[in-house]
Parts: structure tokens; C-alpha cells; sequence
């Protein structure tokens, strides 16, 4: 599995843009504007998920970096709300995965889910199915999740220093603006009036709406907390370890020129 891992990880070494210098990777600009075209339907009614998705495949059509930084703050926040939900729903409800089978394509939810009781089957075949299912949401969830994470931590490390730098306000800003409009739309659309957070259930297919609140309660406490480091280290730690730094030189400074001194009293 570490071995499948890290050639997932190397992936963007091996695709070069010197492969189609005349085609790839297109401007960010050229890449809106073929999404311009696609259909509604690629969008609304979609979990947010799939948009995660949309955004990993601009980021292999343009290279932007910036992408790269958002869909990593992106993904981070995909991963922790999904799974809070399932945790959530496991925990007060007892149904360990139903909204995960309850999502996938009827092929696979038919050979799982018994729509008249709610529950699994439990047969040879639905246990099958729900490996499909866990492996297929391990992909879509924390495997592309891990490629942005080690991609960044590759190309500029783990450090408070690098994160600082890459994940600026206008990164922060913006993964977590997507995330309300994928809400306010979804919401508007099925309930004709504003709000930034969406519980319906015309989205997913649920049987509470309850595991939302876990879901944006791990989202915002999220954000909440990469804002409050973000500040601390910005304005409070940051310019701290600079003062010092600049004190160590000065004293260093100081006493290289106290021992000129004294070496040429001995003189």
C-alpha cells in the first residue's frame, strides 16, 4: 500500500509540461471557459465531493499553483466533514455506513441496501458491493486528498514557515468561499431562500438531516483554528522570532568586534 502510495504521489514529476508544450497545461482562464460550456447538471444537484473533484481535474489541466494550495485546504475540510458524518451517524443512530451505500450509483446501492426495511442485506453479493463502495470512497475522499497534501509537502515541506507562505488569506478565503456557495445554491434551489449552509436531503440521499451539523461543525472548527494559527504566526509568533534572531545577531556582532578589540590591545 506505501509503495501504491507514493508512485500516486510522484505523478506530477512524471507528467511534464514539456510533453504538450502547446497544449498543456492551459491558463487558468482558457480552463473557465471550457468549464463554461459543460451542462448544469455537472454542478447542481452534485455533492460537494464531486465539485472537489472538478477542481483536482483544473488543477491537472492548468498546474496552477494556487489551485493546488486551495484543493489542499479544500480536501482537508472534504475529508473531515464526510467522515464526521459518517462517524455522527454511526454513533446516535447506530448505522454504521448507510449514507455512504445510500450514495452510490444503483447499481451497486441495489445489491446493498434493502429500500423497504433501510438496512444492508447482508448477503454474499451486497458485501461485495460494499467494498466497492469503501474502496471507491477511499479514492474519491483520502487518497486525492493525500496526492494534494504530499504533493505539498514535497514541493515546499511541513514547515510553519512554508504553510504560512502558501496558504495565504486569498487560498484560505477561497476554499472556504467555495464551500458556502456549493451550500447557498443548493439550498436556494430547493428551498428558494438564502443560506450558507445547506441541510437537505435532495442532495444526498439521507434518512436524517442531523449529520450535516457534524459535518460543518468539523469544517468551521477547521477553518476556525488554521485562522487563529495563521494570525498567531503571522503577527504574534512570526515578528517574535525575528526580534530574537536579530538580538542573537547583534550580540554576535557585538562580541566578534569586543574580541577585534581585545586582539589588538595584545598587538
Amino acid at each position: 500500500m506505501r509503495t501504491f502510495l507514493t508512485t500516486i504521489a510522484s505523478i506530477p514529476k512524471k507528467l511534464k509540461p514539456e510533453v504538450f508544450p502547446n497544449l498543456w497545461p492551459l491558463p487558468l482562464w482558457a480552463v473557465g471557459f471550457l468549464y463554461a460550456f459543460l451542462p448544469g447538471y455537472f454542478f447542481m444537484g452534485r455533492g460537494y465531493t464531486q465539485w472537489f473533484m472538478h477542481c483536482a481535474f483544473i488543477f491537472f489541466l492548468s498546474r496552477s499553483e494556487f489551485f493546488a494550495n486551495f484543493i489542499l485546504l479544500q480536501g482537508t475540510t472534504v475529508v473531515l466533514g464526510w467522515y464526521s458524518a459518517l462517524v455522527y451517524e454511526y454513533t446516535v443512530f447506530g448505522r454504521l455506513g448507510h449514507m455512504l451505500y445510500w450514495q452510490m450509483p444503483s447499481f451497486i446501492k441495489d445489491h446493498i441496501m434493502d429500500e423497504r426495511l433501510g438496512e444492508p442485506k447482508w448477503t454474499n453479493m451486497s458485501i461485495l458491493m460494499m467494498l466497492v463502495a469503501h474502496t471507491l470512497d477511499f479514492i474519491a475522499h483520502p487518497l486525492l486528498a493525500y496526492f494534494f497534501i504530499r504533493r505539498f509537502q514535497k514541493k515546499h515541506g511541513f514547515s510553519c514557515k512554508s504553510l504560512s507562505k502558501e496558504l495565504t488569506w486569498p487560498v484560505i478565503f477561497v476554499a472556504w468561499a467555495l464551500s458556502r456557495f456549493w451550500a447557498a445554491a443548493h439550498h436556494y434551489v430547493e428551498n428558494e431562500d438564502f443560506s450558507l449552509f445547506y441541510f437537505g436531503y435532495d442532495v444526498y440521499l439521507i434518512k436524517s438531516a442531523e449529520p450535516w451539523y457534524a459535518a460543518y461543525a468539523s469544517e468551521q472548527a477547521f477553518f476556525a483554528l488554521l485562522i487563529i494559527w495563521k494570525l498567531s504566526y503571522d503577527y504574534l509568533i512570526k515578528p517574535i522570532a525575528k526580534n530574537v534572531k536579530k538580538r542573537r545577531k547583534s550580540k554576535k556582532k557585538k562580541r566578534k568586534q569586543k574580541r577585534s578589540v581585545l586582539r589588538m590591545k595584545s598587538l
